[in-house]
């Protein structure tokens, strides 16, 4: 992602960092924080009137990487940094342990970077952020160790990608209305890359054609945290969005949780 920008890492003030699963369940210290230190972005903390960086993980399921991008956002407009960078990573933490039992998570990694644009006119419009907490149950993971070993114990309700979908729907429709826009209104849609079908539901819940939703689905794996990088990346390469369009970004979690944003190219 750096050496594809126009910037240097040492401008990178506000590093983030969302990704879930981890090497050994790893907690403390931050990710965001480890990374920078590896890439020796501002490797200086202790030289007064040296710029550093301001690093920090924000974790919440699927949805977290949105979360982080509203965050870097208004820091953005603030004026507290310049230039942000929004990282995410995933394994699947029952590969070793219980090969046969997997989350079905795609283990990779993806990278953004923001800045502030002084027109203001692309980038981030509106963020809306709703719970549904009737679902909460609706997936359940919890950490199991047995025999010197650690995995993760899940269950998922078989209409999970269905609730998901309803929630989502409602969700965007939700912001459209305030900001007086229909779905017929945007360009392109930015789904959670969690399968081709929930990609179809999503697409008959919102009204509008299959093909103008982004699907970049992996065969049997969840894109989880980086859906949005990698359906963001697809858009721009197969010249699927230009300039002056919207898009609408959307991720969903557990809780049931979605997020959702205005985008503009």
């Amino acid at each position: 992602a750096i050496s594809h920008s126009r910037y240097d890492k040492n401008e990178l003030g506000l590093i983030i960092h969302t990704g879930i699963y981890r090497d050994k369940f790893l907690s403390e210290p931050a990710v965001a924080a480890l990374m920078a230190g590896d890439l020796m972005i501002n490797p200086h903390p202790e030289v007064e009137g040296v710029h550093k960086s301001f690093t920090f993980d924000l974790l919440n399921s699927s949805v977290g990487f949105l979360q982080a991008c509203y965050a870097a956002a208004q820091m953005l407009h603030a004026g507290k940094f310049h230039t942000a960078m929004v990282t995410t990573s995933e394994i699947e933490n029952n590969k070793e342990a219980r090969p046969d039992d997997l989350l079905g998570i795609a283990e990779t990694g993806s990278a953004v970077i923001l800045h502030a644009d002084e027109d203001n006119r692309e980038g981030f419009g509106n963020f809306a952020f709703r719970d549904f907490p009737a679902y909460f149950d609706t997936v359940n993971i919890f950490g199991t160790w047995h025999d010197g070993q650690h995995w993760l114990e899940f269950t998922r309700n078989p209409n999970m990608e269905a609730y998901y979908a309803d929630c989502a729907a409602r969700t965007v429709k939700e912001l459209l209305e305030s900001e007086g826009l229909t779905p017929g209104d945007i360009d392109r849609f930015f789904p959670p890359q969690i399968s081709p079908e929930f990609i179809d539901m999503l697409a008959e819940r919102l009204g509008v054609a299959r093909e103008r939703l982004v699907d970049v689905t992996m065969p049997g794996k969840d894109l989880y945290t980086s859906s949005l990088a990698y359906a963001l990346n697809h858009g721009k390469e197969k010249g699927l969005v230009r300039e002056g369009d919207t898009g609408m970004l959307i991720q969903v979690g557990t809780g049931i949780q979605v997020g959702c944003a205005l985008y503009h190219f």
